[in-house]
């Protein structure tokens, strides 16, 4: 890939396919020449600019260029006020669908996948529910008042009873009060366990 000079953050590197609400994520690669390879794996497909994403929910264009960065594009008017376009902003989908299809691999067909990320309170959140909704994942990806952390962790879903998981992203900065509440975190793929005297 060529190094591109062109560091506006504006141009959309992600979007989502199918419906606006879709968490099915596809990231536009920079390079001119990889545009034919990524049009062909959408030939009927339709690009949107994700309420998942935090998006205006608008169809969106793949748009190749020699000279700078390929990116979508919103088709005029444009009012969007999504604020992450960057190939980092679907992470979140990628994570919640990774999941999903690694709980289907292991017999867990109904594995469902919820979002709560714009909610003030909610620190961009991912909700894995499984096993007929008895047994509960929570990614954490960003920072959360620890009120409401403590306030999610005490009331989680009924029909779990309590057991619910949580995997912290390295920027929740709440894995620590984990580790007080329960002696250990999951951070990511790694455990972090208090080691007792």
């Amino acid at each position: 890939m060529q190094p591109f000079e062109d560091d506006d953050t504006r141009k959309v590197q992600t979007a989502v396919v199918g419906h606006p609400g879709s968490d099915e994520p596809v990231f536009l690669p920079f390079d001119h020449g990889e545009f034919p390879d990524f049009v062909s794996r959408y030939p009927d497909r339709e690009f949107y600019c994700g309420s998942l994403l935090g998006g205006c929910g608008k169809r969106l264009s793949a748009k190749r260029y020699t000279s700078k960065k390929c990116h979508f594009a919103h088709h005029p008017p444009v009012r969007c006020r999504r604020t992450a376009n960057n190939e980092s902003s679907a992470d979140h989908l990628y994570i919640g669908q990774a999941f999903k299809r690694w709980l289907q691999q292991q017999g867990q067909r109904d594995a469902t996948v919820t979002y709560d990320l714009f909610d003030a309170g909610s620190g961009g959140c991912i909700t894995i529910s499984f096993d007929r909704d008895r047994r509960t994942v929570r990614v954490q990806l960003d920072r959360m008042e620890w009120k409401s952390w403590l306030a999610a962790r005490k009331n989680p879903n009924r029909r779990t009873r309590g057991k619910a998981d949580w995997v912290y992203g390295p920027d929740s900065m709440l894995a620590h009060n984990e580790v007080d509440a329960a002696d250990y975190a999951l951070r990511g793929a790694v455990p972090y366990v208090r080691k007792h005297p």
